[in-house]
């Protein structure tokens, strides 16, 4: 034995001692991975050892190995399942323990059902431990389940009472999300306005506008802009009856122009406003209105005549203070009113009083500069006129009760926030929240209503994109400096362009680095900026930037360009003397001027927020996504992400449209975003659910951001439909997201229903069902399935027509669906990294023979691991289902998934000579020797000759199989019977004697062949296929063909044929083969199935 085996021996040996010692419930994982290891193993000795008794030992123990790695998957899966489902149940019973304290019993009641279901189903799949261990444990965990159960029941029903009582008290409908309304929930239902304008990025020529009302000129700009047409937006909101079927789907416009007239009238655009919501998507709406503990529930018009001035008392947040961060603790004194020392809530809107204290949310002070930028300079409100309450002209007042309401778009939708006036103040009397220098108090008010959605002031830092987006609506975009995708010219343009009218918020951010690299360049690590301008003179490009801390201005100039005195001059000369300010009081508001290579150099990311009015078609989709719906990771297999169908429309005369699609993930906790996610964008699948992962169109990175942001053009002058497919790296938890698509041209953006009809198949690849592919003599050993489709609308239809097409243009004009024409798909995936494929063949038998006739469909070429087969348009009828590994011999498990819309059986198909008896023989033809050809030759009956006999009536099936014979001829076994008195030939007659050889005509079975008997049956005409030629299912009786003895006799059509031959011969009753020319004979009890 080989050093090298010796040690493969010695690891199999280790390896598999560790993996038994690790074989239990609580290191199953482990257990699997060395059990899978080991196999491996045993294959590479199987490789290079010589001695095939031992290689066949080693081969049945890896067999066995192999059966318990299966039943290994099969408990992981489901444990890991049931562990997460668990987790997600006693969420919800805290949830509704907690919803039940603030007296909102409709909450509470929902959450103790949802429960209760989430239970049943864990009692359900505890069935899968089918061991008598594990069994145990099932049985014990089913107990404490059901215990918990009755107790949440308990509780559930004094719920149900308490919200009985409750209603008795109250008109308040509870139908849809539920809310405290003193105390009870109101359901509530809004159709909000949505701006029609359109806007197309790098078009020559303005779009014609869907709107049916004309809006006011449109502004020309030169050759690198488009023409952008913009309509006077509506800001009213219209309140219907309440209804659990209608729900506002898009954010409501995000500002309102500050004028005088509030009843400014303009079209909107319904498909963008609302939808109709299922049950489905009210559930997870209600669900997500829960943020750490306390209830955000979506706003509604009539919230504008909440009580909040002339209260009988000031006002004090039910929900309590919020949560101090460290270093806030560490200077806290007390809590403070604001009405007791302030009394100004806005005087003039302006970014350069705002500063950020102690809490770590520069982002977010970040996004208030900006958004307090844009007010001043374009006179529309996108932040303040959220503030409640409010004068007639959208602008916030100082509210003497101390009882504030903010508005903040957060899980899909704008939800209402109440705060108080209290606020933390320092040891030395110093306000430690966002302030402003001029001591006004709307800052204070916005970032306490955003940060208690966050958890409190201990919030650990977000990004400006994601807090710009919760303060206006706009559609949030990451941009990533130093990607290989970032392109800093067209990024130029774009938010020059977005700045100039208007269209784009932005902020930049530094990422990690050294406190050396930090000081030189004078700029803080891992930190927020807000830009508050962008200018482009004489081809130079500047941002004007503000540090939220108001100081610790950017002032080295080694590295970093700053307030250049060139600059300076050129600013005042071009713009006028406040655009160049470089006063003290300036700088020490951190305000400052910087080139735009430096911001590409020095810079990690640039987050911008787009106006959504650009786009007048706005539709979204409310979805959940459980661990348990499909694979941990999606690799190869995405059948199972949440997909839908997106369907544009450009009319004519209009350029390719932007289509941008978000995806926000609900957030329900402030904590670590462990989870990964992208949007895959494919526009070649007529908007068809995807099962295998293949390259898509489109591709959001994957990211650990609350939202993700794919963009892409729709062609014009025709509808196009693309698949959405969510992504996620690896799934833990149920969670929560919202997708919207933006559009210039009608959309709709509908769930990829699956079919309706499924059914799993677990097997495995072992040494007789590896067959490898189809050029192999074994294919046909490989696992096959009879799949049944039923026929329910004509049972008496026959199906023999259905499999023929007229001629070949089906392919190119298809014609009407028949509706008895059947649509699904099939999945073949398995754990090891085969090359897989599936066929699907006409007839639902064994398929011995691979020919196009008889194939319907396949998966295409063999891929690893995952392959994926659809069925497209088939008739009802019985069809026959091969799956198998390129190579032969490449052992594994798999799992085999069908899905279609109509019903259908789905078995196992025994193997050719299942449950018989198998004997192999061996030969060979040898030219000028027993090479003698077909009958129609002389010398056929010197062919070699294999005798056998019963002893009783015999069932058998003979394949001859010849894959190496040259050259290339077709072949034949017939069988013959004879009697004592029928001498058969032997090797040492006369090949070219005559009368030794047999006639064409000779055919038929009962005929007598000289020196041979009678012909029997035959495999047929002389043919060629890598699989053999066969003679199935024979009736043997020695009683009709007079003789206990028969023949087998291979041939080839033509003489002289070199090579060896293999006949495998299967008998239901025990008989006795040899050579009767004293070749090699192998017989095979062993091999008995």
């Amino acid at each position: 034995m080989s050093d090298s085996i010796s040690l493969l021996y010695n690891r199999i040996k280790c390896t598999l001692d560790e993996a038994v010692r690790l074989d239990s419930l609580e290191n199953y994982s482990k257990a699997y991975d060395l059990y899978a290891k080991c196999v491996k193993y045993m294959y590479d000795v199987i490789k290079e050892e010589a001695d095939s008794e031992r290689n066949k030992a080693v081969e049945t123990k890896a067999i066995e190995i192999q059966r318990r790695i299966i039943q290994i998957q099969d408990i992981i899966g489901p444990q890991a399942s049931i562990k997460s489902t668990l987790s997600e149940a006693q969420e919800l019973v805290k949830e509704a323990r907690v919803s039940k304290k603030k007296l909102m019993y409709q909450n509470a009641f929902d959450s103790y059902m949802d429960a209760l279901g989430i239970y049943e189903r864990i009692v359900k799949r505890l069935g899968v431990f089918k061991s008598q261990k594990h069994a145990k444990e099932a049985t014990e965990m089913s107990k404490a389940i059901k215990t918990e159960m009755s107790t949440i029941l308990t509780e559930a029903e004094a719920t149900k009472l308490q919200l009985k009582r409750a209603s008795n008290t109250t008109s308040a409908v509870t139908t849809s999300i539920s809310r405290p309304t003193t105390p009870l929930a109101t359901s509530r239902m809004v159709k909000s306005g949505i701006p029609p304008s359109i806007v197309v990025s790098g078009s020559p020529q303005a779009p014609t506008s869907t709107s049916s009302t004309p809006g006011p000129p449109q502004r020309s700009q030169n050759n690198s802009l488009a023409k952008i047409s913009h309509h006077r937006r509506n800001n009213s909101e219209s309140i219907k009856s309440l209804s659990v079927n209608t729900f506002p789907s898009s954010p409501s416009p995000s500002y309102s122009s500050i004028s005088t007239n509030t009843n400014t009238n303009s079209s909107t655009n319904k498909d963008s406003e609302e939808y109709h919501l299922t049950r489905y998507e009210l559930q997870i709406i209600q669900r997500t209105s829960i943020i750490n503990c306390n209830t955000f529930v979506p706003w509604l018009t009539r919230d504008i005549q909440e009580p909040l001035l002339n209260l009988p008392n000031l006002f004090n947040d039910p929900d309590g203070k919020l949560k101090l961060s460290a270093k806030q603790q560490s200077q806290f004194s007390r809590w403070e009113r604001l009405s007791e020392k302030h009394d100004c809530m806005i005087s003039q809107i302006n970014c350069e009083s705002i500063a950020q204290d102690i809490v770590t949310d520069c982002s977010f002070v970040a996004s208030l500069c900006v958004s307090a930028a844009f007010e001043r300079r374009f006179k529309k409100q996108i932040i303040t006129n959220h503030i409640y309450p409010h004068d007639e002209f959208g602008v916030p007042v100082f509210n003497p009760s101390g009882k504030y309401m903010v508005k903040l778009f957060v899980n899909g939708y704008w939800r209402k926030v109440l705060v108080d006036d209290y606020f933390p103040v320092s040891k030395s009397g110093k306000l430690m929240c966002t302030y402003t220098v001029t001591n006004e108090v709307w800052p204070c008010v916005v970032e306490k209503a955003f940060l208690k959605m966050m958890g409190g002031y201990d919030f650990p830092g977000s990004n400006s994109s994601i807090d710009l987006h919760a303060l206006t609506g706009w559609i949030p975009e990451h941009v990533f400096i130093h990607d290989d995708a970032f392109n800093p010219e067209v990024t130029w343009a774009r938010i020059r362009d977005g700045c100039i009218y208007g269209d784009t918020l932005f902020t930049i951010a530094t990422g990690p680095m050294s406190a050396m690299q930090a000081k030189e360049l004078g700029l803080v690590p891992s930190h927020a900026y807000a830009v508050l301008d962008v200018k482009e003179i004489n081809g130079q490009r500047l941002l004007q930037v503000k540090n939220p801390w108001n100081r610790k201005q950017v002032d080295g100039e080694s590295k970093l360009t700053i307030n250049n005195d060139k600059w300076i001059v050129m600013l005042k000369e071009t713009l006028g003397p406040e655009y160049a300010d470089d006063s003290n009081e300036k700088k020490d508001m951190g305000i400052f001027w910087i080139d735009y290579e430096s911001v590409c150099t020095y810079f990690d990311s640039i987050h911008l927020n787009w106006n959504p009015s650009l786009f007048p078609f706005i539709k979204a989709r409310h979805f959940s996504w459980s661990p348990d719906e499909g694979p941990k990771r999606d690799i190869y297999n995405v059948g199972h992400n949440p997909q839908f169908c997106l369907k544009v429309t450009i009319p004519d005369g209009q350029p390719p449209s932007p289509v941008r699609l978000l995806i926000s993930k609900h957030i329900q906790k402030t904590e670590e975003n462990k989870d990964y996610i992208s949007i895959l964008v494919h526009n070649d699948t007529d908007g068809k659910r995807v099962y295998e992962r293949k390259t898509p169109w489109r591709q959001s990175g994957y990211v650990n951001n609350v939202h993700s942001l794919v963009q892409f053009n729709a062609e014009s002058g025709k509808t196009s439909m693309f698949t959405i497919i969510v992504s996620q790296q690896e799934k833990s938890k149920m969670l929560y997201f919202t997708l919207r698509a933006y559009s210039l041209g009608p959309i709709s953006l509908q769930p990829i229903p699956m079919y309706p009809n499924e059914h799993r198949e677990n097997g495995q690849w072992s040494s007789v069902s590896a067959g490898g592919n189809s050029t192999n003599p074994s294919y046909m050993n490989n696992p096959q399935y009879r799949l049944v489709i039923q026929n329910f609308l004509n049972p008496q239809r026959s199906l023999g027509s259905a499999f023929s097409r007229a001629d070949s243009s089906d392919s190119f004009t298809r014609p009407a669906r028949d509706p008895l024409r059947v649509n699904g798909v099939i999945v073949l995936e398995t754990p090891q990294p085969h090359p897989v494929q599936i066929r699907v063949f006409r007839s639902g038998c064994l398929i011995t023979q691979v020919l196009s006739i008889n194939t319907v469909t396949d998966s295409g070429p063999y891929r690893k691991s995952f392959t994926s087969c659809y069925i497209e348009d088939l008739y009802p009828g019985e069809y026959t289902v091969l799956v198998s590994t390129y190579q032969p011999l490449q052992f594994g498990s798999y799992e085999l998934y069908i899905a279609l819309d109509q019903e259908f059986s789905f078995k196992p198909i025994p193997r050719e000579g299942a449950g018989m008896r198998e004997r192999i023989l061996h030969g060979k033809w040898i030219p000028s020797v027993n090479a003698m050809g077909s009958q129609a030759l002389p010398g056929y009956a010197n062919n070699p000759k294999f005798a056998f006999n019963i002893k009783r009536p015999t069932n058998i099936t003979v394949r001859l199989q010849a894959p190496s014979i040259t050259p290339l001829s077709t072949i034949n076994i017939s069988i013959f019977s004879f009697s004592i008195h029928d001498k058969p030939v032997s090797l040492a007659a006369n090949p070219d004697d005559s009368s030794s050889g047999c006639c064409a005509d000779s055919k038929s079975s009962g005929d007598l062949i000289p020196g041979l008997g009678k012909l029997v049956a035959s495999s047929g005409t002389y043919d060629f296929y890598p699989q053999g030629v066969a003679i199935t299912k024979l009736y043997l009786d020695p009683k009709v063909y007079g003789s206990r003895n028969f023949i087998l006799l291979p041939s080839t059509w033509d003489q002289n044929i070199s090579g060896n031959f293999v006949i495998r011969l299967y008998s239901d009753q025990p008989l006795e083969a040899y050579s009767m020319d004293d070749l090699e004979v192998e017989n095979n009890p062993s091999g008995s199935k």
